[in-house]
């Protein structure tokens, strides 16, 4: 008989239990209440690959020693008789947790957007914004039994329920006409920008439009810009529709990024926002949806985009932007307004700050998000706190990346898990593995 340990996921840590193979029990179901149950004889059990059931508190996780052990389990239909008050097998009740990875969306089309420079501290310098980024992260997911898919195809509807028209069209056009004009560069790159409470106007010119709708020049818009961000926006919507299906937590590999993007400008190497996208999405069956943003820099995109509502909470860690980019955003006062108030938490970290840090915010992050009451959670999943990342915010080892992976996953919510920064090409798919590993219970392959 294969014993079985039942115990509450949230704040377990344990190295020992990590290594089990768990499977979920609503904390409602008779089995709950029994510190262990032996499973015996092997029947037909049709659920294994099926998705996260609408629990949204009181999950308990049954750990198993073994994968042999899991499978045992998936085909047990009866347990021991000889327990007191013997459960009655609910199969809704159960949920396969890690013996496979969750699903990844990925498109081979990122590559079409390849930036070859940006501007930093007065420089045309190289863009840290490669395909190696993704085709990294991709290998890694591969190397760990992800299954990995493309998306569906969900058209602009969930794009636009986030973004305006005019920026739509802008970014629709914009690198066409920016090449008509003599002498251009390759790439769009704004150099003029609206002066603070003078851009009442909008103007006609590419020029202007330009700087009216990216914030900064470190977004610079090529000839497939355009497709490359829709699909990665549509990669966030797939992965919410798996989720809104009954998949308890799905990643979307996105690139570009996303969570510099406002509803009607893009910056920081980002044009739509995919995480704002999916959590816009995932309104359509959740009434309270969090969203939190563990990337190095603040995420003042989806912050601009939800600052006034109180139907989606933001969250984010991020270096503090008192003397780090995105400077203008991000800081603790920042709350709401309007409806929105009281349901935007910032957490700036200082300089340097490592994983004890970084996972006392997170604490902090994950309390708020209880109090919300969310009923589903979206991650934006910036790796580049990463302690060797080039971009030198904060130091955040690989260990920490599965901590917050884990605690994550301690919310019990049905979770998008949406791909943002990370530009050290040595470092972000293991990062980016040792995170979904972490919030799955398992360990990682990737080095």
């Amino acid at each position: 008989m294969s014993h079985i340990a039942s115990r509450a996921w949230q704040g377990v840590d344990q190295a020992a239990h990590r290594r089990m193979v768990p499977v979920w029990v609503s904390a409602t179901h008779p089995l709950a209440g029994h510190g262990s149950v032996n499973v015996v004889d092997l029947v037909s059990w049709p659920l294994i690959g099926v998705g996260f059931p609408k629990v949204t508190s009181g999950i308990h996780d049954l750990r198993l020693p073994s994968q042999a052990d899991a499978s045992r389990f998936l085909a047990a239909g009866r347990i021991d008789r000889r327990l007191p008050s013997p459960p009655k097998v609910d199969v809704l009740a159960f949920r396969l947790r890690s013996l496979r990875p969750m699903k990844a969306f990925f498109s081979p089309h990122h590559a079409g957007h390849r930036p070859s420079q940006t501007f930093r501290h007065g420089r045309i310098v190289p863009n840290r914004d490669l395909p190696a980024r993704a085709d990294n992260i991709l290998s890694a997911l591969r190397a760990d039994g992800h299954t990995l898919l493309g998306a569906a195809p969900h058209g602009m509807a969930p794009i636009a329920a986030i973004h305006t028209p005019e920026y739509l069209d802008f970014l629709r056009h914009a690198w066409g006409e920016w090449r008509k004009i003599e002498g251009a560069s390759e790439d769009v790159f704004p150099y003029i920008f609206p002066v603070r409470g003078m851009d009442h106007g909008y103007p006609t010119s590419i020029v202007g439009r330009a700087g009216y709708h990216m914030h900064d020049c470190w977004a610079p818009i090529g000839q497939h810009t355009w497709d490359v961000a829709t699909d990665s926006a549509n990669l966030a919507v797939e992965a919410a529709e798996q989720v809104l299906a009954g998949e308890r937590a799905v990643y979307a590999l996105c690139r570009p990024s996303g969570h510099h993007a406002f509803a009607d400008m893009g910056g920081g190497n980002c044009f739509l926002n995919n995480a704002a996208i999916a959590a816009q999405h995932m309104r359509q069956r959740f009434a309270r949806v969090a969203l939190i943003d563990v990337d190095v820099h603040h995420g003042n995109g989806s912050q601009g985009v939800f600052y006034r509502r109180d139907d989606v909470l933001f969250v984010s860690l991020h270096r503090d932007p008192v003397d780090y980019h995105p400077y203008f955003a991000g800081h603790a006062h920042e709350r709401g307004e309007g409806n929105g108030r009281g349901f935007n938490l910032n957490l700036p970290l200082p300089k340097a700050s490592g994983d004890e840090a970084f996972l006392a915010a997170l604490e902090t992050a994950c309390v708020r998000i209880r109090a919300f009451e969310a009923e589903a959670l979206v991650v934006s999943l910036g790796v580049d706190a990463h302690e060797a990342d080039p971009t030198e915010g904060l130091k955040v080892t690989y260990d920490g990346f599965r901590r917050i992976g884990a605690r994550l996953a301690g919310l019990n919510l049905p979770t998008v898990l949406v791909q943002e920064g990370g530009y050290n090409m040595d470092t972000i798919a293991r990062c980016v593995a040792g995170a979904l590993a972490g919030f799955e219970g398992r360990e990682t392959t990737a080095a």
